[in-house]
């Protein structure tokens, strides 16, 4: 979320049974085509029928991604004003209520599997249409947890699969193997990004944007947890990067990717040695200034007494959980010595949708030889990129059980991916006005 992609109401059809493209000029980040026939399983199960790439490396492959049906519906929330919100040191609020999108749908599907993405300061779902009107209410309900909890504006809205196809934009999906234990979702075509796009576009945007409903109800977040200490590097700082190729062919441009991830692993080396989560570096807060973003949360449309009870006893849940890991206990079916262990493998430090976003644990150093990797090929017109540097890494939690079925959204602390996405946008702009100029008369 925060990528904006310039909108045009004259994007270009191919014809031909089964086939969408666009119009090049009307995308200001260059969206690359991928020539892929517009069939899907249209049922709700779709997504859960795709195959599992066995690791994130194949995710840039092009035949990896499948398209979403027609009658599938784009979720989108972003907080508004999130650059403020995280220089005002609120990074931890704005990942959480992120979360919270994701968390709250999944919720409503009620063991359905649905696609999702989680960007820092906002998130993206597909949804099938019998979601929708659950899905409604509980986005007018998080708008309302945003303000009254937060004192942050989240804009939410849904956009039709079949309206983003129709203006020339795909949403493609697939799936690969996070680890033992969980499976994320990677999304290519442009599509969400159109769908952002549509969402803040102030004239454009009517249609698809939520109203707000002071009868929304509350949302449903059960399993959303932000318990944890941030999480320092063990190699001195967390980075959090995001990579977007400018080349227009799908092929090539997977193949940049593919030695992106390489020159990657040259200068950071194997995954075990930049994953940004270390156990051992794990600790569980009884802070009231961090254990307040999930008090709020989860009590933001409550009385003031709730709010203190829930508070209580978090707490109490926080020291016992303290007790259980550092002692290791079974407890039931859940080992609480490898829960920390499981915990940093279920996390989605490495993700894509149409642009490589990642968390690294690194040296200063390590971050200086990408920059200038990174550097040389912007300047050569392949690719732009957004950097942000921090001690540590933050973790939103979400949570089914606590042996295996649960999962983290990490970032880095200080507003890692909203900070990285405001020099990204910076340098699609700069490559914009560049291309407009190469294009002028003499």
């Amino acid at each position: 979320p925060g990528i904006h992609a310039r909108l045009s109401s004259t994007a270009s059809r191919r014809t031909g049974p089964g086939w969408i493209g666009y119009d090049q000029e009307s995308i200001c980040h260059d969206q690359p085509v991928l020539e892929v026939p517009l069939t899907a399983l249209p049922f709700d199960g779709f997504y859960s029928q795709l195959p599992v790439l066995p690791s994130f490396r194949d995710v840039v492959n092009v035949p990896a991604f499948h398209p979403v049906p027609d009658d599938w519906s784009v979720v989108v929330a972003d907080i508004m004003g999130s650059t403020d919100a995280v220089q005002r040191g609120l990074y931890r609020e704005v990942n959480l209520l992120g979360v919270s999108v994701i968390v709250a749908l999944l919720n409503d599907a009620q063991g359905m599997e649905l696609p999702y993405i989680f960007g820092g300061d906002g998130a993206s779902l597909c949804i099938p249409p019998s979601l929708l009107d659950k899905a409604r209410k509980s986005l007018r309900s998080l708008a309302l947890t945003a303000r009254h909890g937060f004192g942050l504006e989240c804009r939410v809205g849904i956009v039709p699969v079949a309206d983003i196809h129709a203006a020339g934009f795909r949403v493609m999906v697939c799936r690969f193997r996070t680890s033992d234990h969980f499976i994320q979702s990677a999304f290519s075509g442009g599509g969400l990004a159109h769908a952002e796009a549509l969402i803040k576009h102030p004239e454009l945007g009517e249609k698809y944007r939520l109203s707000d409903q002071a009868d929304a109800g509350e949302p449903n977040l059960t399993g959303l947890e932000c318990r944890w200490h941030e999480i320092p590097s063990s190699r001195g700082e967390t980075v959090a990067l995001l990579i977007k190729s400018l080349d227009e062919d799908p092929q090539r441009a997977a193949e940049r990717y593919a030695r992106i991830l390489g020159i990657i692993e040259s200068i950071y080396g194997h995954e075990r040695d930049y994953h940004p989560m270390n156990p051992s570096a794990m600790r569980l807060t009884l802070s009231g200034a961090k254990l307040a973003a999930e008090t709020r949360a989860h009590t933001a449309l409550r009385g003031s007494m709730t709010r203190w009870l829930y508070a209580a006893w978090l707490r109490i849940q926080v020291l016992i959980g303290m007790v259980v890991i550092r002692t290791g206990l079974q407890v039931g079916h859940i080992h609480w010595g490898n829960y920390k262990r499981i915990a940093c493998a279920n996390t989605d430090f490495r993700k894509f949708d149409d642009m490589i976003r990642c968390i690294l644990a690194g040296t200063p150093k390590q971050r200086e030889q990408l920059t200038a990797e990174l550097e040389a090929r912007r300047c050569s017109g392949e690719l732009v990129y957004g950097m942000h540097a921090a001690p540590s890494a933050v973790m939103t939690c979400m949570i089914s059980d606590y042996a295996t079925n649960h999962f983290h959204f990490v970032d880095a602390s200080h507003g890692g991916y909203t900070m990285a996405a405001r020099q990204l946008k910076e340098q699609l702009q700069m490559h914009a006005e560049s291309s407009l100029g190469d294009q002028s008369p003499p």
